[in-house]
């Protein structure tokens, strides 16, 4: 995204990225959740175990694609 976002009102402004849990098979979007930095490794960990334990499924596989770095 190119637009800044604040958590709060007093909160500093950020550009935040997309982090987009899909069905692979289906090519569904099953959830979607923005976080402050892709260089935050522990802050994508934690978004991406707060995103499985969310929606109650423990995918056989994960495969992370991440477009800014190609």
């Amino acid at each position: 995204m190119n637009e800044p976002v604040q958590k709060t009102p007093e909160s500093r402004p950020f550009i935040p990225y997309i982090l987009v849990l899909i069905d692979r098979g289906t090519e569904e979007v099953l959830h979607y959740d923005l976080i402050e930095s892709v260089y935050d490794t522990e802050g994508v960990q934690q978004a991406i175990y707060q995103l499985l334990d969310k929606i109650k499924v423990l995918p056989k596989a994960v495969y992370m694609f991440d477009d800014f770095l190609r």
